[in-house]
């Protein structure tokens, strides 16, 4: 076997295993929150909620939190935002692929010790592609992939160790692909 197949071979296995073990979901669950734990290891913390909305419909928002710090400097970010779930599987909220399209308000902030700071405001959209597994027990697991686009304002704001502020023009604006894996818990919140 080539090495590219040995390692994906492992991957699909336990993807049909995944797919073989899970269940369709509690039908009568109407609430969905889901964390990202391979933004942990980069200083992001995000949480998602998913209410649901129609038979294969779920809307809510999210939120992303990003803290890092390095020798040279930090580096920390909000994003707030909301995403609707439009699941290919019937009802909503049981293993199904979905598409989640979604847009965030972005606000960044780096400082360079100790003489440079700057802050810079933006927004993010794309869309999610992934299929979501879940268990009686709630617990679910989706994987994916996302495409987006961000933008971020014309004017960056640059402040040096005497509080002296300058702003600078310059646009940035890009698209990007995503990985996406996030691991959730559903429940029944109301009837």
């Amino acid at each position: 076997m080539g090495a590219k197949l040995k390692t994906i071979f492992p991957l699909i296995i336990c993807l049909g295993l995944l797919t073989a073990v899970s269940s369709f979901g509690a039908e009568t669950d109407n609430v969905n929150v889901r964390v990202n734990p391979l933004g942990l290891l980069n200083g992001v913390y995000s949480v998602d909620l998913d209410v649901a909305s129609g038979e294969r419909v779920t809307v809510g928002p999210n939120a992303s939190f990003l803290s890092r710090t390095s020798n040279s400097g930090s580096f920390s970010g909000t994003a707030i935002g909301a995403q609707a779930n439009f699941y290919f599987g019937y009802p909503r909220l049981t293993s199904s692929w979905f598409v989640s399209p979604y847009i965030d308000l972005v606000s960044l902030q780096a400082s360079q010790s100790p003489y440079n700071s700057a802050s810079l405001n933006g927004v993010l959209f794309g869309v999610v592609a992934a299929y979501q597994w879940f268990w009686p027990s709630g617990f679910n697991l989706d994987v994916g992939g996302s495409i987006g686009h961000y933008g971020f304002s014309n004017t960056v704001s640059l402040s040096d160790n005497l509080g002296d502020t300058t702003a600078v023009t310059n646009p940035f604006a890009a698209g990007f692909i995503n990985v996406e894996l996030s691991l959730g818990y559903s429940f029944s919140l109301f009837q």
